[in-house]
């Protein structure tokens, strides 16, 4: 699987949500949620992820409801199941004016 994932042949051709069986619609709205209730959620959403060998990488600086959001997102990205392994889902593009976690909480912006 590294093999495959290194040669750039290691492609999802399904959802997360997919393979899961939740689809982002089950999921409130942020602004329905208390931050309590999204820290909650963002928590078992990690521990899920952690169970299919995927990782993501959202600062802990990230206000809650923005990585909520885009955990949330992740239903809807194409992935690579693995066996053995971790496939990291990444949410920044290296460009901070454009950063998902806001220019506030970017980390690359200092690279």
């Amino acid at each position: 699987e590294v093999e495959a994932w290194l040669a750039g042949e290691l492609e999802g051709t399904h959802t997360f949500g997919w393979h899961c069986g939740l689809e982002n619609g089950v999921f409130p709205p942020a602004e329905r949620l208390t931050e309590a209730q999204m820290a909650e959620v963002v928590e078992a959403f990690d521990q899920l992820l952690f169970s299919w060998n995927i990782t993501t990488d959202i600062p802990e600086s990230v206000p809650i409801e923005k990585a909520y959001r885009l955990l949330v997102s992740v239903l809807e990205r194409k992935v690579s199941i693995v066996d053995s392994g971790f496939i990291g889902i990444e949410f920044c593009e290296y460009e901070p004016e454009n950063c998902p976690f806001g220019l506030k909480w970017c980390v690359c912006k200092d690279c």
